[in-house]
């Protein structure tokens, strides 16, 4: 799953809240690494009496905690996608965090009761990739290490899990992960192409391997996968960032026009997306179009600073 956070501006109320939080986080699964493994060690003193399936009460258990956790998370998506002022962008941010962390506990208990639920650990892994995004530094190399782990055991369980595949594809490839030298393209690619041949129809595949390409500097492959996914982008789980990406390349080919209509896109899927209107500001600027400080001034004011740089240098009002 992918979702940037970055794009709401609010990277350093999550920080704050991350430093408290995410401990607690790390400790949950701790916790129940520990009861698997007691678990395990029971089994192994009673290796003569064969574990029985789940009790159909507990199933009923796990999947109410777990589609608690699914709707948390769908409110969370729902939140990201605001357009808030800066000025409530705290205030969202807390709520957001909490969801998280309900979501995360949610994941955790339907976990605790079946281990054996590939969804509750690939959704976990996807609650806590949101959380990641602003991880502090010194703590990101275990987030994303404990965030693979959730993405492997889900395919492990289900290995026909596209989605699972995606995910960890798209986790293999982040900033973060470069910079904590975690990437990796080659099984990135092998993982994008695992799940489009499960789900052709699923965009997020495409997505995902076109930003591979795209990080590759293969403009010209990275822009025939996002056309492809753009032909499935109800699927495609952040469809701002995909169209972003387009105009990033199209800016790229010096072709403003088209950047200016896919960062148009972009802001009608994510309206406080400050990087979208400080780009097609940009493209308008380059097409002597004088409505690109009307850009650039909104920019501004979801906070980015070039924006409000190139509102000083090149507006007059």
């Amino acid at each position: 799953m992918t979702i940037n956070i970055k794009n709401l501006g609010f990277a350093v109320a999550l920080v704050v809240g991350l430093i408290l939080l995410f401990p607690s986080l790390l400790f949950a699964q701790k916790a129940a690494t520990k009861k698997s493994t007691n678990s395990k060690t029971a089994k192994k003193s009673t290796t003569s009496e064969k574990k029985p399936d789940a009790a159909p009460q507990t199933q009923e258990e796990a999947q109410k905690y777990f589609n608690s956790g699914v709707s948390t998370l769908d409110r969370v998506k729902l939140n990201l996608r605001r357009d808030v002022s800066l000025e409530n962008r705290s205030s969202i941010a807390t709520t957001i965090i909490k969801d998280l962390i309900d979501a995360i506990n949610d994941f955790n208990k339907t976990i605790e009761l079946r281990l054996d639920f590939a969804e509750a650990y690939y959704r976990r892994g996807t609650a806590r990739q949101i959380l990641s995004a602003a991880v502090p530094s010194n703590s990101q190399k275990a987030a994303i290490q404990i965030i693979l782990k959730d993405f492997d055991k889900a395919i492990e369980l289900k290995p026909g899990y596209a989605d699972a595949y995606l995910a960890r594809a798209w986790h293999l490839t982040t900033d973060d992960a470069f910079a904590e030298g975690l990437a990796d393209l080659v099984k990135a690619v092998q993982d994008c192409e695992k799940g489009i041949n499960l789900n052709p129809k699923l965009g997020e595949g495409y997505f995902v391997r076109g930003n591979i390409k795209h990080r590759q500097n293969k403009l010209s492959e990275a822009m025939a996968d996002y056309d492809k996914a753009v032909q499935s982008i109800s699927s495609v789980i952040a469809p701002d960032v995909l169209y972003y990406k387009r105009g990033v390349i199209k800016d790229s080919w010096k072709d403003y026009r088209g950047a200016m209509q896919e960062y148009t896109r972009a802001i009608g899927f994510m309206p406080s997306s400050e990087r979208s209107y400080l780009n097609r500001g940009t493209a308008k600027f380059y097409l002597s179009d004088n409505s690109a400080c009307d850009d650039w001034s909104r920019a501004c004011s979801l906070g980015n600073g070039i924006g409000c740089n190139n509102v000083a240098q090149f507006c007059r009002r």
